[in-house]
């Protein structure tokens, strides 16, 4: 049985070791990518850009001044507005009733992904956020360049000093930072350099999803953690996979501001059912 169960922690600490040179190693390509684009002066055509740019719909007024009686971020996931099928998904969604909308960069179809940002921002009116693994402030630069009205940051991913660059690129560009949670250590970064920090655009936003803090530590659990821990002034977000039909009674979903909601394709009714619910099923 003892050695049944440490061949299970060896299995899981090499998988995880191997996740890791796999995230480390696609970082590393684009580190690379994205020096090549600096020394092709595409830093400097993006910054031109946003000069001519009008400043992007707010997203913290969006998401504070929801249409219904709670706000609603939608992912569009694989939806490509640069489609007219994928255009006409994105009316929809609107219709329904979203509130923002996000949008996923894979790593490896960064600027096909940035393609799509750029063809949903000349189409709505509604603020739009990019879930980027921002790794230097030049993602920053072109997120804005694109359109986004927001980022999202992940503390545990950056250095202090890199941490430091893309709040102050985030600044620069007038751009709203989502700081992405798992953990308390990463709640207590946001905060040092969110409040603290001289360069910091201020902490506002915090999105709180599955949590890995602690291994084996259930997500609620590990939720009502930084719930508790959160500034009064920031604005919380629960990251869910799907629309559900009522709000899950967790305990705590009444101190969320807004979803983000993960699975959008085919689910513009249920968007629009559940938006329409009376406010104590909303768990409000």
């Amino acid at each position: 049985m003892v050695l049944r169960v440490f061949r299970a922690v060896v299995s899981t600490v090499t998988l995880e070791r191997k996740f890791m040179q796999s995230i480390e190693a696609v970082d590393a390509s684009r580190q690379r990518w994205i020096a090549a684009q600096k020394k092709a002066g595409v830093d400097g055509m993006y910054r031109t850009r946003i000069h001519y740019l009008p400043l992007p719909p707010p997203m913290a007024d969006a998401l504070r001044v929801p249409r219904a009686g709670r706000a609603v971020v939608v992912e569009l996931g694989e939806i490509d507005p640069r489609s007219a099928a994928g255009l006409a998904a994105c009316k929809r969604l609107e219709e329904a009733g979203a509130t923002a909308f996000s949008m996923t960069v894979r790593e490896r179809e960064s600027e096909a992904d940035y393609e799509r940002v750029l063809a949903l921002a000349q189409q709505t009116t509604l603020p739009l956020v990019v879930r980027d693994r921002v790794i230097d402030r030049y993602l920053v630069t072109m997120a804005r360049a694109h359109g986004a009205s927001a980022v999202t940051v992940q503390p545990s991913v950056l250095s202090d000093r890199e941490l430091q660059a893309v709040l102050g690129a985030a600044v620069e560009h007038g751009l709203e930072v989502w700081f992405e949670l798992e953990t308390t250590a990463d709640l207590e970064r946001a905060v040092r350099f969110g409040q603290g920090h001289p360069v910091g655009p201020g902490f506002r936003t915090a999105c709180i999803g599955a949590s890995k803090e602690g291994g084996a530590l259930p997500m609620q659990e590990t939720t009502r953690r930084l719930i508790s821990r959160l500034p009064d002034a920031v604005l919380r977000l629960w990251t869910m996979q799907e629309v559900p039909e009522v709000l899950p009674s967790t305990g705590f979903s009444q101190d969320f501001d807004a979803w983000v909601l993960l699975a959008p394709t085919g689910q513009e009714a249920a968007l629009a059912a559940l938006l329409e619910l009376p406010e104590a099923e909303r768990g409000r």
